[in-house]
């Protein structure tokens, strides 16, 4: 038990970077980005008659990792078409919390470590 008290302790008093500040709001910023498109590309699809290509925003926002994925939505053509689309965004935005978790400022918890 006295090795958790220490790992805690480690964890309370680790070190800041001092670009926290600008990695924070750079992931805010980004994460707010990718749910303003999502929800963009989701209001073209429901109200419009014909949407066209809206969907490649929010792939080009949430690009590399959304690109990775998206082979794998051919799993779903055989089924309706409501449960692509929800796959869709569920790839996309999967995409764009990974990357704002990338950017999230950590605190360097053992910094002799490196």
């Amino acid at each position: 038990m006295v090795g958790m008290s220490r790992l805690f302790a480690a964890f309370a008093f680790a070190e800041r970077s001092p670009f926290d500040r600008v990695r924070l709001v750079v992931a805010v910023a980004y994460a707010a980005l990718v749910l303003a498109v999502a929800l963009m590309v989701l209001a073209v699809e429901t109200f419009s008659a014909d949407p066209g290509f809206v969907g490649v925003w929010l792939v080009f926002v949430t690009s590399p990792t959304s690109l990775l994925i998206m082979p794998a939505l051919a799993l779903f053509d055989d089924l309706p078409i409501v449960f692509g689309q929800i796959a869709f965004y569920v790839v996309a935005l999967s995409a764009g919390t990974f990357h704002t978790w990338l950017v999230w400022p950590r605190r360097r918890v053992f910094p002799e470590l490196g």
